[in-house]
């Protein structure tokens, strides 16, 4: 079952370029997630405060995973009215050849570590997991290196249990947004 969140909230975000700063706003125009029922249940939620949009997701994993786990992460932009991937990553955790985390996989990971317990670390353990109030610093360097447009973010994570050869889904996250530039500021 996917849920769909089709709020609009923004998010004011800075845009770092050459020789001056550009003022921008972060629109996010849907959240969708799926997950599978046999291993978690998840609930997402978008905040709109005075700092700007925010997520939370919250979950509760029904199973230890301590082997064959795989993050997916995905960026994808809008281009001639169709998703296009720019970059992505897909990674098993729990491997020992795989102790370090790749870069794309690590840069999403601080951040979630900044704002709850739901990282993409091995091993999981049952119990409930979660991200409050999760965003995006304005100054961040994946904010500040997009030019103005439509995004996805994707995020998933699959399990394939000992013995088997297809992964199956845990969870599936993906958030939409439009980055849109509202003219330069004074310093």
């Amino acid at each position: 079952m996917v849920n769909t969140l089709a709020w609009i909230r923004t998010l004011p975000v800075t845009v770092v370029v050459c020789f001056g700063v550009i003022s921008a706003r972060l629109l996010i125009t849907r959240v969708d997630y799926d997950t599978n029922p046999d291993y978690v249940t998840m609930r997402v939620r978008i905040n709109n405060e005075s700092v700007g949009s925010t997520v939370d997701i919250e979950g509760t994993l029904f199973v230890d995973l301590t082997q064959g786990i795989f993050a997916g992460i995905e960026v994808e932009t809008k281009v001639d009215g169709e998703f296009t991937s720019v970059a992505g990553t897909n990674k098993e955790l729990c491997g020992e050849a795989d102790m370090q985390l790749d870069p794309m996989v690590a840069l999403l990971n601080e951040e979630l570590h900044k704002f709850g317990n739901l990282t993409f670390m091995c091993p999981y353990h049952k119990g409930f997991y979660s991200v409050s109030r999760f965003h995006m610093p304005d100054d961040h360097m994946a904010v500040t290196m997009l030019p103005a447009g439509d995004y996805c973010l994707k995020m998933d994570l699959m399990h394939q249990p000992a013995n088997e050869t297809k992964k199956v889904l845990l969870f599936k996250l993906t958030i939409y947004t439009t980055l849109t530039p509202s003219g330069p500021s004074v310093e």
